[in-house]
């Protein structure tokens, strides 16, 4: 009877097969549709006939950033008496509020206000700009965000659609200058096309900070976004899902976000994003293999929960295959003999016999880097980004070692789990 780790081993390899399979299906059925459908979207209502708009910009400690998205929001290509903006400082100890002020002094007799309240959290900092909205849509904006002029003509017009409750932008990185953020720059791609997939099924398990616009109504029927909840958009998302609302992802405008710089930085963010899906999808979790949500039930809500153990077995695999199994022939072949154990782990760990490694593991992984490639290509193709704009050095790190560095993150997010240690912002 085979081990328990090599059945672990080949059920990981599979399962990732299989998941390879059915997004190459999906795909296959995404460029159909996209043939169907003609591809742009625009609006074609004058001025006058555009529906008022509120951008929330929820800001805590946001002094290096607010101006560039304040200034951003307020050069959108949409009708000034039609578009409301409001800033809601929540508790900022350095100079957010002041500089905010400073930039709202520019534009005097727009529709722009800041509202300052105590730190209560990114929910609570959304939901005082939904009380305070008058528009008819409602897109909060993160405070280190910035969108192109012309996201409301591209996002606006699917909404012709009733059953659309949100519609997304598609997000990339701003100006990455270091290998971290050129690496984030390749995910951010890979993301959203994979949520543009997601979006075929209607199975989009977030709507991200920045500049996705909702209904107002519905938000407000909902009830608004969770204050207690560390990632307020993945719970809203939910939430939405589960009252059957439709959610579209608009790939022919653009938000840029600005990515952690340092490692320190990138782990305190996916700490929280990841923490916060986990912990979202499990009060959720009744929708997972519940027919009543089609497809959202059976694909999204299952990847959700055991994405970060699968991560977790797919590294424990690849050690298996390429280190502890022929080190541990090895070393019983050793044991065997009579030789003397750390003399032959010495040599075992610089000469590895090429019979004691699992050739058909290393094809799987081979098969998954190579198919890893399509998908990169694919997502640079429809983000309109050509895959040597930061780089093609980036696509390897990205393949082999970011991954990696997420899986640490996850063992994070798992410790942190038993230790009951959550976040606001």
């Amino acid at each position: 009877m085979l081990p328990f780790a090599v059945w672990l081993v080949w059920g990981t390899y599979f399962v990732f097969l299989y998941l390879i399979i059915f997004w190459l299906l999906v795909l296959i059925r995404e460029n159909r549709l996209v043939v169907e459908r003609g591809g742009l979207i625009e609006s074609k209502n004058k001025p006058s006939d555009y529906p008022t708009v509120t951008v929330a910009i929820p800001a805590w400690n946001e002094e290096e950033n607010i101006r560039d998205t304040i200034e951003s929001v307020m050069g959108l290509d949409y009708s000034p008496d039609k578009l409301e903006i409001i800033i809601v400082n929540d508790g900022s100890t350095d100079q957010t509020e002041a500089m905010a002020k400073r930039v709202m002094r520019q534009y005097a007799g727009r529709k722009l206000r800041l509202i300052t309240q105590p730190n209560r959290g990114k929910g609570a900092a959304l939901n005082t700009a939904l009380q305070n909205a008058e528009g008819e849509f409602f897109a909060p904006m993160d405070a280190d965000s910035l969108i192109r002029r012309d996201a409301l003509r591209h996002m606006l017009p699917e909404f012709e659609d009733p059953q659309v409750a949100a519609v997304l932008p598609l997000m990339k990185v701003w100006q990455p200058h270091n290998l971290l953020q050129r690496v984030q720059w390749c995910e951010y791609l890979v993301s959203v096309f994979y949520k543009h997939l997601m979006a075929i099924l209607d199975c989009i398990s977030i709507i991200p900070g920045p500049f996705s616009v909702h209904r107002t109504r519905i938000l407000r029927e909902l009830g608004g976004f969770d204050e207690q909840n560390i990632t307020e958009d993945v719970e809203i998302t939910l939430r939405l899902q589960t009252h059957h609302h439709k959610i579209v992802q608009n790939f022919h405008t653009e938000v840029y976000t600005k990515a952690p710089d340092t490692w320190r930085q990138f782990y305190r963010q996916r700490n929280r994003w990841y923490k916060g899906t986990f912990l979202n999808a499990w009060r959720y979790r009744k929708m997972a293999l519940n027919t009543k949500y089609g497809d959202f039930g059976f694909i999204q809500m299952p990847r959700m929960v055991i994405e970060g153990a699968l991560l977790l077995l797919v590294l424990g695999a690849l050690l298996y295959t390429c280190l502890l199994s022929p080190l541990a022939t090895q070393l019983r072949l050793a044991s065997l003999k009579g030789v003397d154990l750390w003399t032959q782990f010495a040599q075992t760990v610089t000469h590895f016999s090429f019979i004691d490694h699992e050739w058909p593991a290393y094809f799987f992984v081979s098969v998954f880097y190579v198919l890893g490639l399509v998908l990169i290509r694919y997502a640079h193709k429809h983000a309109r980004e050509p895959m040597r704009k930061h780089g093609y050095f980036v696509i390897p790190f990205y393949l082999f070692l970011y991954w990696m560095l997420t899986t640490i993150v996850y063992l994070g997010v798992f410790t942190d789990l038993v230790r009951g240690k959550t976040r606001k912002w």
